[in-house]
């Protein structure tokens, strides 16, 4: 598979979002994955954006320039068969991966709000790894490409 990479510089807004979306399926038709993944990756993506803008950069909204409030999206297909996908802020300190779990199993009148995106995004993806950065956030996602020969590609289109 040939290595392939896009990266995106987002401001911290809504209105991004479309544009977010349209970039992740061009990349995913250009790379070839399946309607499945590809709508997965602009969920994950969609939903971590989301949370960096309503969440992390809520706190820092008062300080700083508009132009300091961005969010590096890259998307990257690896050649051992890897989708890795890198976001980048300068919000506030937020390490989803010490986010506590969602109890799933009560019932939704004795749940708690929020949550479930973070909780999603672990359970779609294979591996998850967050990093504090001198002046920001960087979450890494890693999804790992199923190949089998005899019968195609699973995740990839044939």
């Amino acid at each position: 598979m040939v290595n392939t990479r896009i990266q995106l510089s987002l401001r911290a807004s809504i209105s991004e979002l479309p544009r977010l979306k349209e970039s992740v399926e061009q990349f995913c038709e250009r790379v070839g994955l399946e309607d499945k993944l590809s709508f997965t990756l602009q969920l994950v993506c969609d939903e971590w954006v989301t949370n960096i803008i309503t969440h992390g950069y809520e706190a820092v909204q008062a300080e700083g320039a508009a132009d300091d409030r961005v969010i590096a999206v890259t998307l990257e297909c690896t050649d051992e068969s890897e989708l890795v996908l890198i976001f980048e802020d300068r919000a506030a300190a937020f390490n989803p991966l010490e986010h506590p779990e969602p109890d799933v199993t009560l019932d939704l009148k004795e749940r708690k709000t929020g949550g479930l995106g973070i909780h999603f995004i672990k359970k779609m993806m294979d591996h998850c790894e967050y990093e504090r950065l001198p002046k920001g956030n960087r979450l890494m996602l890693v999804k790992r490409l199923q190949i089998h020969e005899e019968a195609g590609k699973d995740g990839i289109a044939d």
